[in-house]
């Protein structure tokens, strides 16, 4: 008999036994100081709950091992983390578990604080995946599950004066891990604090606060609803009062406080429980957004029948309004756009057991990015989080721990787990209720559509009508085309993921339903990504019902794995032994594990950018105000001319006050210039903060946009060789001398161009058709792409292309070369022609013809190995960051120097591409060489070939060779969002046929 069956036999395995003894969930602000049982604690791993002995419960400890909570058993020695998306970790049907089923028992006392013996005791366990067990003194106080909502036990009748003995059993599989399939790590353990705190018999049971606004939006409206507890029947007396005041966030007070007694009758059809409810209008509120987020206090006060307070509870709250109008969702009466993104909670070193102090990084770097949404993708966070979205100003679409991935149709329909559905839920809005921040409450994800979720779509509706509902599984399969939608009753928002983008265009501007679309994912970030989002903005902005949505996803969740012979590596799905798993599908965020931005961070912060600069006439700019309850007093505007990349002229940019949502026509401020043939202007607008905020210091910059003012940059072929230097054959090698130059072609290729005495190549210069897949190409670890692009490209062979000569010969001034490069049926044509001027200066004359079977491939260009010491880079073109064909429009036009580019990305890939390129230069510290083109290109330069990061897994994997790898290309595939979302657009994509450019490489001595 296991230890745990005092609970009822085997509940793990049981989906309806959701708690035992469990305290109904109430706000969480405490009006005690608590006494944290976080840090060490003594630990016993075992493979069965089953195994579980009295002795483990009450018995010597002396010889177990010691771990640290809040953590997962997962990440300190025990058991090992495993990764799965949609399938279950394990095989079988609900309820089934596995009979290796990893358990941890943890011990540990506490002494009981002075003043506490004789009140009421609560033990509070912040999170347990997936079921806890918990006794004190031995004496079992309560059983719990979902994973990610605290639980509560009254401890008060087995606490003890002196030291009292905790122990807590967290069984890792459970029935509750079928609508916990939710696309990341299953860790096990007590990720969340677990604390002990005091009340008296008669105590603040919970506090409702609903802070709403009149229709002047200046007038708040105040009801306070709160619980009373008495511990006993006995504790029950006439008298007691509640007492609310409002305060300011400076604690000035805010007109008179409220007092109610507390309603003790209890015969029927009177007693309506121990709720005193206060309501007020309060005049000239400064409303709560996530532009504005002006917090007040409540202070809530519980006083006894001779008048003495006797406990008091601070509530933080925010005046706001959440409502639908036809085809919008409005706050506060504006029509904000939802710049939002999904979030798991994740630490490569912790797991989900994130502090504070993470939380506060993650959210900080949303801001600075003009990200103003989080959905708590896909469950309730810690509090604190709330806390933090309140104070720093993000709109939250709160989500219950309910996800049945891998049987979405029958468990949303099963009766065994209507209590679980309804607890998830009901106790998350019971909870969180108070946080002006949240606008929605969401009944989960992916989890079918059926009984349970009316169920608990009714319970919310009911218990908060001031918020939205939200669940994508509703309208998953009736929001395309137009006509009437379903789901009314458990969404209303339409909120699909991963649209096509016309599609979505279509549906929403032909639908008759006039709920708003907020597409709840979309953008999938996954490795070098997030193609297309201009576009998804361009149409969230022009169709009529669409208010943006939130991006998948925040982070990247690899886990540090420190490898046996020295050295680590952000680990994902099966490099712990873990299987089945889903590989690299948990590394698809925006930031890397650590929180470091990816390169596609500064398209998102440009999309969601709170003012617009275009050009409007000549001479003239229009400044758009994409803020709804700011003008543009808080930020500073500068501007700068540029003459090719060149800084030519720059001052501050003097605006009139522009309102939120209103634009003005302003003249460009610089002055005319005279531009020399060949040449083009810019002119670039910065805004900055004008004053530090809660999330940046003074001066950050939160929106940029470039203009072209003007260009008589007609591009011009590369120069034409006059005759020059001859080229003389010697057996099978070319050569050819100019200036301080020689180049020799060999075997058909061009692999040597010395300067002076120093060679620059370390490789020939070849065609390309082929690039290291991204994961929006195709997973490469995965059997089969689901008819991906990559699948096709293997297909054809564009992976392992032989290469031939078909020949070489003289041509007037110079040598024509011509190769095939042959795919696995068909075969493309590279025609190279080259001239050297005397000066040394070499001509390209490109053609390659790309057969029509290859009808989608992922470029068209060239490249070449450059020797050690080449990694000095200076572009004209855009930057600085990393940029794509379909994730340009936040970089910049300019002058840029940097080095090459070093991996960002968890899975390696195609990266480091800069587009609209006029010229390159590659220099050591003495010889470099510039190259430019008849046409705009892209480059990149790393230390990786395209068969290097092709091939491996992760950076262990990858040998960071000392030559400087650099493509050039005039065609280059989009990088899209297929990886989950819609294909690369056929614009961005590269097309067969004939592709003809010219270009020259001049080298240089460095002065």
């Amino acid at each position: 008999m296991s230890a745990l069956d005092v609970f009822g036999p085997q509940t793990w395995r049981r989906p309806e036994s959701v708690s035992w003894n469990r305290i109904a969930m109430r706000t969480p602000r405490l009006t005690s100081s608590p006494l944290l049982l976080n840090g060490d604690w003594s630990f016993r791993y075992t493979e069965s709950p089953e195994a579980i002995a009295a002795s483990d419960i009450t018995g010597e400890t002396s010889t177990w091992d010691t771990i640290t909570l809040p953590g997962h058993w997962t990440l300190q020695g025990w058991d090992y983390p495993h990764y799965t998306n949609v399938q279950m970790p394990y095989g079988g049907r609900p309820p089934e578990v596995p009979d290796r089923n990893p358990t941890g028992i943890h011990r540990r006392t506490f002494d009981l604080p002075a003043g506490w013996d004789g009140r009421r005791v609560v033990l509070q366990v912040g999170s347990a995946e997936s079921v806890l067990y918990a006794w004190v003194n031995g004496a079992p106080v309560g059983m719990s599950t979902d994973s990610r909502l605290a639980c509560e036990f009254d401890i008060s009748a087995v606490v003890q004066p002196g030291t009292n003995d905790v122990a807590l059993v967290v069984v890792k599989w459970s029935a509750q891990n079928y609508v916990e399939d939710q696309d990341h790590w299953w860790l096990g353990g007590i990720p969340r604090d677990v604390l002990v705190y005091a009340t008296d018999h008669v105590h603040l049971a919970d506090v409702r606060v609903d802070a709403g606004l009149h229709d002047d939006m200046t007038t708040g409206t105040l009801r306070v609803r709160t619980t009373v507890g008495f511990h006993g029947f006995d504790d029950i007396t006439v008298g007691w009062t509640v007492v609310a005041r409002l305060e300011t966030w400076s604690g000035r007070a805010m007109g008179k406080q409220l007092t109610g007694g507390v309603p003790v009758d209890l015969r029927p059809h009177v007693f309506r429980g121990h709720v005193v409810e206060l309501t007020r209008d309060i005049p000239k509120v400064a409303p709560w957004s996530a532009e504005k987020p002006n917090r007040y206090r409540l202070v809530v006060t519980l006083c006894d029948p001779d008048g003495v307070c006797r406990e008091t509870l601070v509530e933080t709250i925010g005046f706001r309004r959440v409502e639908l109008a036809p085809h919008a969702m409005l706050v506060n009466g504006q029509r904000v756009m939802i710049r939002g993104v999904n979030r798991h909670d994740h630490h490569p070193d912790k797991g989900k057991a994130v502090s504070v102090e993470d939380m506060r990084a993650d959210l900080i770097t949303m801001k600075r990015h003009n990200i103003n949404a989080v959905r708590t993708s896909h469950y309730p966070n810690d509090p604190r989080f709330l806390d933090l979205c309140d104070e720093l100003g993000l709109y939250v679409v709160d989500e219950a721990n309910i996800e049945s991935h891998a049987f979405n149709d029958s468990l949303c329909n099963d009766a065994d787990y209507r209590t679980t559905w309804l607890e998830r839920g009901a106790r998350m809005v019971q909870r969180d209720k108070n946080h002006p921040c949240i606008f929605a409450w969401s009944l989960g994800n992916e989890a079918g559509y059926g009984a349970n979720h009316e169920s608990l779509a009714g319970w919310i509706r009911g218990y908060d009508p001031s918020r939205l509902v939200h669940y994508e599984g509703a309208i998953m399969h009736t929001w395309r085309g137009g006509g009437d939608k379903g789901g009314r009753s458990v969404t209303d928002i339409i909120c699909p993921m991963y649209p096509d983008i016309d599609q979505l265009i279509e549906a929403a501007g032909t639908t008759t339903d006039e709920r708003p679309w907020i597409l709840c994912e979309y953008s999938h970030a996954m490795g070098n990504s997030n193609g297309s989002l201009s576009d998804y903005w361009q149409a969230f902005e022009k169709t009529r019902g669409l208010q943006g949505g939130f991006l998948w996803e925040w982070k990247d969740h690899g886990l540090r794995q420190h490898l046996e012979h020295g050295g680590w590596r952000y680990a994902y799905g099966g490099q712990f032994g873990d299987t089945p798993h889903d590989a690299n599908f948990v590394a698809d965020g925006l930031v890397g594990p650590d929180g470091t931005p990816h390169p596609a961070m500064r398209e998102v912060a440009w999309v969601h950018r709170p003012v617009r600069v275009t050009l409007a006439a000549r001479g003239k700019i229009r400044v758009e105000n994409r803020q709804w309850f700011s003008d543009l007093s808080g930020l500073r505007a500068t501007w700068e001319l540029l003459v090719d990349g060149v800084s030519v002229q720059k001052g501050r940019l003097v605006l009139p006050l522009v309102a939120p949502g209103a634009s003005v026509i302003a003249p460009v401020p610089s002055t005319p210039v005279q531009l020399a043939p060949g040449q083009e202007s810019h002119l670039t607008v910065r805004f900055h903060t004008a004053k530090d905020q809660a999330w940046s210091p003074k001066g950050h910059e939160v929106a940029w946009d470039q203009v072209a003012l003007a260009t008589k940059a007609k591009r011009r072929p590369a120069r034409r060789a006059e005759p020059g230097p001859a080229w003389q054959l010697r057996r099978e090698t070319f050569l050819a001398t100019g200036g301080n130059v020689s180049v020799r072609v060999e075997n058909g290729q061009l692999n040597s161009l010395v300067v002076g005495r120093t060679e620059m190549l370390a490789g020939p210069i070849r065609a390309e058709l082929w690039r290291a897949p991204t994961d929006n190409d195709g997973l490469k670890l995965w059997d089969g792409q689901q008819r991906k692009v990559l699948e096709r490209w293997h297909e054809w062979g564009l992976d392992r292309l032989v290469r031939t000569v078909r020949s070489a010969e003289s041509v007037p001034a110079g040598l024509r070369l011509v190769h095939e490069l042959r795919g696995a049926d068909v075969a493309a044509v590279h025609t190279q022609t080259i001239r050297m001027l005397d000066s040394g200066a070499l001509t390209f004359d490109e053609q390659i013809d790309v057969p029509e079977a290859w009808y989608d491939i992922p470029r068209v260009g060239l490249s070449f190995l450059a020797r050690p010491g080449f990694d000095h880079l200076n572009w004209f073109g855009l930057g600085p960051e990393e940029n794509e064909t379909d994730r340009g429009g936040g970089a910049l036009l300019g002058l840029y120097a940097g080095r090459p580019d070093e991996l960002p990305y968890v899975m390696p890939q195609d990266f480091g591409t800069r587009g609209r390129v006029r010229w390159l230069s590659l220099a050591t510290n003495k010889i470099g060489a510039r190259i430019e083109a008849s046409v705009h290109t892209l480059f990149s330069a790393t230390h990786h070939t395209s068969a290097d990061l092709a091939s491996a897994s992760d950076w262990t994997d990858l040998r960071r060779r000392d030559e400087v790898v650099v493509h050039l290309d005039v065609a280059k595939r989009g990088v899209g969002t297929a990886s989950c979302g819609p294909d690369t657009r056929a614009e961005y994509r590269v097309s067969p046929g004939r592709w003809a450019w010219q270009w020259s490489l001049s080298p240089f001595t460095v002065s």
